[in-house]
């Protein structure tokens, strides 16, 4: 039935099964007033909808393009728990920054995340929660290497005055919650009583 009910014009299906559109044309296309495109069905093609006439989410022969934002309330799955591949730029393979994110069932890298500039990969967490820079394989919690001189920047921005430490790294004991048992600090600033610009100063907990 096709009919206007005072408000609204109602295609209704009133039997059994499926209601069927078929067309020997090359698409379905929804439009608003003939202006606008709504959503194109394309024959041994693509699905595409549209919002305000611009295409936004399209069916390709491997998945769907989107343009635009994507908003997720929920999960981002994979159906088989294997791996799960994000791209910004160019494909999987090459130009731009990827993040592949390795599932518990993914055969040789399972729990694994990779960061990788194009093909090169540049920072790895493996499933034990070790993390590599320059390095596929870290083997301590946190592992840089490289090619040449590795460099490790701790920066901070205190001003010019005496003793003051612009870079900390503290030894913390967590058993017992025993807290912070060493301390190796780098100071700036013009003079000191305890140490002088560019000096590292050690402290424990006596």
């Amino acid at each position: 039935q096709i009919y206007h009910d005072g408000s609204n014009s109602v295609i209704k299906d009133n039997g059994t099964g499926k209601l069927i559109l078929d067309t020997d044309g090359t698409s379905i296309e929804f439009q608003k007033s003939g202006l606008e495109t709504l959503a194109t069905f394309n024959t041994d093609g693509a699905i595409t909808l549209y919002h305000d006439n611009s295409a936004k989410l399209a069916t390709t022969s491997t998945g769907i393009d989107v343009t635009g934002s994507i908003v997720n309330s929920a999960h981002l799955l994979h159906a088989t728990n294997n791996s799960l591949k994000i791209i910004g730029g160019g494909d999987a393979t090459n130009a731009g920054a990827n993040l592949t994110l390795y599932g518990g069932t993914e055969s040789s890298s399972a729990g694994e995340f990779r960061f990788r500039n194009g093909a090169s990969e540049v920072v790895r967490i493996d499933s034990s929660g070790n993390v590599g820079i320059g390095t596929s394989s870290p083997d301590r919690n946190f592992h840089v290497e490289s090619g040449g001189d590795t460099y490790v920047r701790v920066s901070g921005n205190r001003g010019n005055g005496n003793d003051l430490h612009i870079g900390n790294v503290e030894f913390e004991n967590a058993f017992g919650s025993q807290g912070v048992v060493a301390e190796i600090k780098a100071l700036t600033g013009n003079s000191g009583t305890q140490s002088t610009k560019g000096q590292l100063a050690f402290y424990t907990d006596d």
